[in-house]
C-alpha cells in the first residue's frame, strides 16, 4: 500500500467512519480530527512507514489532500529520519531506557 492510501486507511480507522471524497479537502476540525486522534494517527504512519513522525506532523497541513500529496513524495518520505530498532526493554516504566537520540527528539518537539 501506497503511503498516501496507507494514511487515509489509518485516519479512517481512528474516526471509525468510511472518508468521502469531500473529506478530503475538509479541514481537520470538521472531520473531527482531535489532537489526541492526530497524535495516533501520526505514531501509526511512522510505525507503518518505519520513520520518526514528528509529534506536531499532522497540524502543518490543513487537509487530508495535503497530507497525502506531502506522503506521496518519495522524496519527502525520504526526508524523515529512518526509525532504529532497538532491543526491547523488560522494563517499560524506565524513562533512562530512551535513547539520547529519542530524548533529544522529545525535548525539541516539547520546544525545550
Amino acid at each position: 500500500m501506497d503511503a498516501p492510501a496507507l494514511f487515509l486507511s489509518i485516519v479512517s480507522k481512528e474516526l471509525k467512519k468510511e472518508l468521502l471524497p469531500r473529506d478530503l479537502t475538509c479541514h481537520f476540525a470538521e472531520l473531527g480530527v482531535s489532537s489526541l486522534s492526530a497524535l495516533r494517527v501520526s505514531n501509526q504512519l511512522e510505525a507503518a512507514l518505519k520513520r520518526k513522525i514528528p509529534i506536531t506532523f499532522l497540524w502543518q497541513f490543513k487537509t487530508l489532500e495535503e497530507v497525502m500529496d506531502y506522503l506521496s513524495s518519495q522524496e519527502n518520505i525520504e526526508k524523515l529520519t529512518p526509525i532504529s530498532v532497538a532491543p526491547k526493554s523488560t522494563d517499560s516504566g524506565n524513562l533512562n531506557q530512551l535513547s539520547q537520540d529519542d530524548q533529544d527528539r522529545i525535548l525539541k518537539e516539547l520546544g525545550n
